[in-house]
C-alpha cells in the first residue's frame, strides 16, 4: 500500500525545500498538498522535489497539488473536475495492492473558509456523484478523501462509501480543518502528524498515513 503524506502549504513555492527534506526522511508514494497558490505561469520545475514524483497540479482558483511516486500508473480523472470546485482527482494503479483493491481513487480538496450552507451541500453531492461513478467501473477500489476542509463536514460521504476518518487529533490550533477519509484505514497504521513546513508558520501542518507492517 503507498504512504500517503497530506500537507496544507499556505503557498508551497517557500517551502519546497522543506517538503523535499520531509519526502525524503519519510519515504511517502502519495503526496497531496492544499493551499499551493500556484498559477499557470510557473512550470512544474518550480516545484519539482525530485525525478522520484510525477506532478499533478490543479491551479488558481483551485490551490491543490500533488506529487506520485512515477512507478504508478496514475491517471488524472480531468472529466471529474468543475472549474468552480477545488477538486484534484487521481487514479492510482499500483501493481502490488492487496487482491481486493482494484485501484485507488485519491480526492485531494481544499474548502475555502466562510462558504454557505448551500454551497457546502453542493461539494458533497459532487463528491458522492463523483466517486460513484468511478465505483461504477471499479466496484473495488480504494477510496482517500483528503485536504483541507475547514468547517466542511464529510458525514453523508463517509456513510455511504463506508469512508472513516484517520485524523483525529488537532491539526491547526484546536481544530481538526485537514482530514483523511478512507475505506482502506485497516491496510494502515493510524496518522502521524509531523513538524509543519516552514516552522514556525503555524499555519501549515504535515500528516503522514503509513502501510501496516502487521
Amino acid at each position: 500500500m503507498p504512504a500517503i503524506l497530506s500537507t496544507n502549504a499556505c503557498h508551497i513555492l517557500n517551502k519546497v525545500d522543506d517538503l523535499q527534506a520531509i519526502a525524503n526522511i519519510n519515504n511517502p508514494s502519495l503526496i497531496v498538498v492544499t493551499e499551493s497558490w500556484l498559477n499557470a505561469n510557473l512550470p512544474n520545475s518550480a516545484v519539482f522535489i525530485g525525478s522520484k514524483f510525477n506532478i499533478y497540479r490543479r491551479d488558481r482558483p483551485t490551490h491543490v497539488l500533488a506529487y506520485v511516486n512515477a512507478n504508478i500508473p496514475t491517471t488524472h480523472l480531468r472529466n471529474l473536475e468543475e472549474c468552480n470546485k477545488e477538486f484534484l482527482w487521481l487514479l492510482l494503479k499500483k501493481p502490488r495492492t492487496p487482491r481486493s483493491l482494484s485501484v485507488i481513487l485519491v480526492v485531494g480538496v481544499y474548502f475555502p473558509p466562510g462558504q454557505s450552507v448551500e454551497n457546502e451541500r453542493d461539494w458533497n453531492e459532487y463528491i458522492t456523484t463523483g466517486v460513484d461513478s468511478v465505483l461504477r467501473d471499479f466496484p473495488s477500489a480504494g477510496v482517500c478523501v483528503m485536504g483541507d476542509f475547514n468547517l466542511m463536514k464529510l458525514n453523508t460521504s463517509c456513510r455511504r462509501f463506508n469512508l472513516k476518518k484517520s485524523v483525529r487529533t488537532p491539526t491547526r490550533g484546536a481544530n481538526i480543518l485537514d482530514q483523511l477519509s478512507t475505506n482502506i484505514s485497516d491496510f494502515y497504521d493510524e496518522v502521524m502528524h509531523l513538524p509543519p513546513l516552514a516552522v514556525p508558520t503555524t499555519s501549515a501542518y504535515c500528516s503522514a498515513l503509513k502501510q501496516n507492517k502487521k
